[in-house]
């Protein structure tokens, strides 16, 4: 169920942008970070079926991690790669990544645009 909303909720978000004029593309990267928090837990609960882990990794990269609201200049659409990386991580990456926060935002080099450690 997660890992459906998780999923619907970037690929709405993208699909959206993609067909707006560009000034409509300058979303903060605040709101594109909640999609990175969100694609954590979705990936998690997919391939653990745990959803208190799912819930307790996407509560510490709100902690543990800033969301840059001001930074090097990126389209919006570039910005949400860093969900959509994090949402095409093998089951076995999730794994191995487990509680690493920072190796789950080396899955794209957009997630530089959107979240930075505390």
């Amino acid at each position: 169920m997660v890992d459906r909303a998780g999923r619907a909720s970037v690929f709405l978000s993208a699909a959206i942008l993609s067909g707006c004029p560009e000034e409509w593309q300058d979303e903060p990267a605040s709101l594109v970070c909640d999609e990175v928090g969100y694609a954590i837990a979705s990936r998690t609960f997919a391939c653990t079926g745990d959803d208190a882990l799912a819930l307790e990794r996407q509560g510490a990269f709100g902690e543990d991690f800033k969301c840059i609201a001001e930074g090097p200049p990126a389209p919006t659409a570039d910005l949400y790669h860093c969900a959509v990386a994090i949402l095409d991580l093998s089951c076995d990456d999730v794994d191995a990544l487990g509680d690493d926060l920072a190796g789950w935002l080396a899955s794209s080099p957009a997630c530089a645009y959107v979240a930075v450690a505390r």
